[in-house]
């Protein structure tokens, strides 16, 4: 963090919500779920100097020795519980010597109690008794248990020796044996439910007392509203910044200035990228979908300089979403001595590669659950070429590619087929998780998938039609980040006779043909050497 931001480090911190800060200080009763997991939502590990959650346990810190007590115990607990489950779901079957008090309990019965009793009894909670002690009490209490119902049998003349009775004898025991377990999960659960109540206090009164050292606190919008945070705060919030404000929700911003009550707002973001994530239709056609940022665009300033790629990528997006504004600057980042061979142009890094795929609808796993997304074989097989050439070819770095797709199942598709491959690190995304990721790549390939047989294609398409045919490809916000993703080149592949019923797509195409970079599969090779390889 010094190396960002040299002597500033000491009066900055990062604070995560309690979901975050459980990933790396687990807390009984809550669990990490599936989603979550594949969404890898974990505190930055490069943060973790300045992350509030490390900070408070360090040695000489309000409340640091009794937090990390409670760190180690709740540990301890939860692998426990771990051990426990597993026993369970392996069913280990361990036959217990069983002490009797007066009557020995049969064998048989003996065996079908001391699974239940394994099936039932943490025989390794940290509570003062010996795990043999416990299970020859327990078999103890059992036997006194068994004596009891055996005499009272017999006093009321039962035959003790028969099945029926052997078998409410055996319901009754095992029942017996969960209402003595129940006792004791009770007594268990009140103290760790207390033990993880005054950890929560040891815990928020530390990060009051942490926060209130720091000048500059890095959040979410939701965190923004965490009491422990406005406790800190209160009264000494001079400036609000919220980052990327495009795509918070209007509630998400307002929440956040309301919460914190900052003398001044400074709001971040571009209104024509991607937009709040409303997964609810109505609610985005009634006004959800519209940020508190795109609301005040018209006080907007536009930052209009770009140095993050090559002034032939950035044209097309600059005229058709900036008005032309959008101006590039010379910079490391997208010049190079070392265009790629397969450039017509060498200082026109860009290519649209028109391919009458396939396209196949499929039913994909989410992050949000199961839904139906298209994938592209034709399209597939020409982005591992294109992915190939770079990399052996031209000796790219297949971590400075990003393959980018609209579509989970293309995709999912595409990193199959390039884990095969065995190139090592890869980058593949939709065309979502560009932005929030790390946003830029030296090189990006882009597959749009939809596709139709020209025949199929209207002639004068409406609204209706293309919403049906080309889906989110049209939007006009996801357009703009997929083509302002790459550095240094830009390759797109699609099917030119269906994009061209959109009109920002008819006007790239049209563009980059009077560039000469439109390249027709049916016609020619593509990819292929056109410079010398580097």
């Amino acid at each position: 963090m010094n190396v960002k931001f040299p002597g500033m480090s000491s009066h900055m911190v990062r604070l995560y919500g309690s979901s975050l800060e459980q990933c790396d200080y687990p807390v009984p009763g809550r669990h990490i779920t599936a989603t979550s997991a594949s969404k890898k939502s974990i505190p930055d590990p490069e943060l973790k100097d300045i992350a509030v959650h490390h900070l408070i346990r360090e040695d000489g810190k309000l409340n640091a020795i009794e937090i990390k007590q409670y760190d180690r115990k709740f540990k301890r607990y939860m692998e426990i519980m771990k051990i426990r489950e597993e026993r369970r779901k392996e069913k280990e079957h361990v036959e217990v010597r069983n002490l009797m008090y007066e009557r020995e309990i049969p064998d048989d019965l003996s065996k079908v109690l001391a699974e239940t009793f394994l099936s039932l009894f943490d025989l390794e909670s940290e509570d003062s008794m010996d795990p043999e002690e416990r299970k020859k009490t327990i078999f103890d209490i059992l036997g006194i248990r068994y004596a009891y119902l055996v005499d009272e049998a017999e006093g009321k003349g039962v035959d003790i020796e028969s099945k029926e009775f052997m078998d409410d004898i055996e319901e009754t025991l095992k029942q017996f044996l969960e209402e003595l377990n129940c006792e004791q999960k009770e007594e268990a659960k009140d103290n760790v439910i207390s033990e993880i109540k005054a950890y929560k206090r040891f815990v928020a009164d530390a990060m009051e007392n942490e926060l209130k050292n720091h000048h500059v606190i890095f959040c979410t919008t939701a965190v923004a509203t965490n009491v422990r945070l406005l406790n800190a705060v209160k009264g000494r919030v001079y400036q609000l910044i919220i980052d990327e404000c495009g795509m918070c929700t209007e509630p998400e911003s307002l929440a956040a200035i309301i919460a914190t009550r900052a003398e001044q707002v400074v709001l971040i973001g571009d209104h024509k990228q991607l937009r709040p994530i409303i997964l609810c239709t109505a609610a985005a056609e009634l006004g959800l979908e519209t940020s508190l940022f795109e609301r005040y665009n018209d006080k907007a300033t536009m930052l209009r300089f770009q140095y993050r790629m090559h002034p032939e990528i950035c044209r097309f997006p600059s005229d058709s979403f900036y008005d032309g504004r959008l101006e590039t600057k010379e910079s490391s980042k997208w010049m190079t001595d070392r265009p790629l061979s397969m450039w017509r142009d060498p200082n026109t890094p860009i290519v649209f590669c028109h391919v009458e795929g396939l396209e196949e609808h499929l039913t994909v796993s989410t992050e949000e659950g199961n839904e139906m997304s298209s994938s592209n074989a034709k399209e597939l097989e020409i982005v591992l070429n294109v992915f190939e050439h770079m990399v052996e070819i031209d000796k790219v770095k297949p971590e400075d590619i990003n393959v980018m797709s609209q579509y989970n199942a293309q995709c999912y598709a595409l990193k199959k087929a390039l884990e095969k491959k065995k190139y090592g690190t890869f980058n593949v995304n939709t065309v979502v998780a560009s932005q929030g990721k790390c946003g830029e790549w030296d090189y990006v390939i882009l597959s749009t998938v939809r596709s139709l047989p020209k025949y199929r294609i209207e002639r004068h398409p409406t609204l209706g039609w293309c919403k049906e045919n080309l889906g989110f490809i049209t939007d006009q916000h996801q357009i703009n980040v997929a083509l302002t993703r790459a550095r240094k080149g830009l390759v797109i592949i699609g099917n030119r006779h269906l994009l061209e019923c959109d009109q920002t797509w008819k006007q790239l195409i049209k563009h980059y043909g009077t560039k000469g970079c439109y390249v027709d599969s049916n016609d020619e090779e593509f990819p292929r050497i056109f410079q010398s390889p580097i």
